[in-house]
C-alpha cells in the first residue's frame, strides 16, 4: 500500500465521519447514532496514531511495511463498514423515510438478501409510513416480501387484550366471556394485497362447538373460534379457527368436520370452503372433563396433539395458513373471535397476520 494511499484513506475515514455525523442528526435512534459516532472518531485517531508508529519503523524491507499498513486500514475500517451496514443504510436505499419502497414485496424483489425489520413504504396517498416487513421465514417459509398488519403475543406481558375481550391471568390468554362475537379491525395502511397469511394459537375452554350451528350466514356467529374476513356488505371469509369439544363424541355436530369418522364437507359452511383449521383439546368424551378447566397444554391450531381419528392438524398445514384472495383489495381485515351458544370458548395468545 503506498502512502499516498494510506494518506487517502485517512482522508476518507474523516470524510466519512463528518458525513455520518451529518446524517444522524434527525436520527430518532440515539444509541445507534452514539455508537457510530465513537466508533468513527477512535478509527480516525486510532489510524493516525498507527500511521505515525509505523512510519518510524526502522526497516528497508517494503513489503512487510506494506503489509502492516495494510492489516492496519483492514482492523479499522472493518468494524465501521459494519456499523454502517447493519445499523444505518446509507440514505439513498430503498425502504428508508426519504426513498421509501412501494410495498414489502417490492423490497424484497429490490434486495433478496435484505433482513426483516422496519422500512418506509409509500402509501397510495404518496406519504411513506413505517411497517414491519418480514423476508423469510414467515407463512410456513413461503418467498419473503409479507408486511404485517397484527402481532398480539400475549406472552409478553407488556401487551394487552384486544378490546372487548378479557385477559385470563392464569395463563395470559384473551377470552370472549359473552355469547355472540367480539371484533377487531387490523389496518392495512391503505395498500393493496392479494394474500392473507399468518397463525393464530389459542386454547380449549369448556365445550367448543366447531360449526355446530349450520345454516348461519358469515356475517354472525357461525363458528366457536375465530373468523378471519376483509370488507363489510357481505364479509368475505379469509379464514376459520374453529374450536371443537372432543374427538369422540357421539354428538357429531361437536366434532371437526375433518374426523375420519363419517363427517362430511356439508358441516362447513358454504362460504368457509376448505379455507380452516378445526383442532381440540379432548382426546375424549368431553364428558369425562367435567368441571372443563382451561386446557392449557395443548394450544389449538398449532399443528400438534391431534389424536389418531382428528386430521385437522395436518389439514391445510397449520399453524401458518396462506390465502389467495380472488383479486387485489384495500380492505381491513377483521377478526371476530365467537361463542355462539355459550357452551365452551377458544382464548387466545397468539394473533400474527400478514399481507403480500
Amino acid at each position: 500500500m503506498k502512502l499516498s494511499t494510506l494518506l487517502f484513506s485517512l482522508l476518507s475515514l474523516t470524510l466519512l465521519h463528518e458525513a455520518v455525523s451529518t446524517h444522524l442528526q434527525t436520527c430518532e435512534c440515539h444509541e445507534i447514532r452514539d455508537l457510530v459516532n465513537i466508533t468513527v472518531q477512535e478509527a480516525v485517531a486510532g489510524l493516525e496514531d498507527r500511521l505515525t508508529r509505523l512510519l518510524n519503523i526502522n526497516t528497508t524491507d517494503r513489503s512487510i511495511l506494506e503489509t502492516r499498513l495494510t492489516t492496519t486500514m483492514k482492523h479499522l475500517i472493518d468494524p465501521i463498514k459494519q456499523q454502517l451496514n447493519y445499523h444505518l443504510p446509507p440514505p439513498s436505499q430503498l425502504g428508508n423515510k426519504d426513498k421509501p419502497a412501494n410495498s414489502c414485496i417490492d423490497l424484497h424483489k429490490t434486495n433478496p438478501k435484505a433482513s426483516s425489520g422496519y422500512y418506509w413504504i409509500k402509501q397510495s396517498s404518496g406519504s411513506p409510513v413505517r411497517v414491519y416487513c418480514s423476508m423469510s421465514g414467515t407463512c410456513g417459509n413461503e418467498t419473503g416480501g409479507w408486511m404485517r398488519v397484527a402481532n398480539i403475543d400475549m406472552r409478553n406481558t407488556s401487551q394487552s387484550c384486544p378490546s372487548g375481550l378479557t385477559l385470563v391471568s392464569s395463563k395470559r390468554v384473551c377470552d370472549i366471556t359473552s355469547t355472540g362475537c367480539v371484533n377487531k379491525i387490523f389496518s392495512v395502511q391503505g395498500f393493496q394485497y392479494i394474500k392473507v397469511c399468518g397463525k393464530i394459537i389459542g386454547y380449549h375452554k369448556r365445550i367448543p362447538t366447531a360449526f355446530y350451528y349450520q345454516g348461519r350466514s358469515i356475517e354472525i356467529d357461525y363458528v366457536s373460534g375465530v373468523s378471519l374476513t376483509h370488507g363489510q356488505n357481505p364479509r368475505k371469509h379469509i379464514w376459520t379457527f374453529a374450536g371443537a369439544s372432543d374427538e369422540t363424541s357421539n354428538d357429531y355436530n361437536y366434532k371437526c368436520p375433518c374426523i375420519n369418522t363419517a363427517l362430511t364437507s356439508s358441516q362447513v359452511p358454504s362460504f368457509v370452503g376448505n379455507d380452516y383449521f378445526c383442532d381440540t383439546a379432548y382426546s375424549s368424551s368431553f364428558a369425562n372433563y367435567s368441571p372443563y378447566p382451561l386446557q392449557v397444554n395443548d394450544p389449538l391450531w398449532d399443528g400438534k396433539g391431534c389424536g389418531r381419528t382428528n386430521t385437522c392438524c395436518s389439514f391445510n398445514s397449520p399453524p401458518w395458513f396462506i390465502k389467495q384472495l380472488p383479486s387485489h383489495t384495500k380492505d381491513y381485515i377483521e377478526m371476530r373471535v365467537c361463542n355462539p351458544g355459550g357452551n365452551g370458548s377458544t382464548p387466545l395468545e397468539i394473533i400474527e397476520l400478514y399481507v403480500q
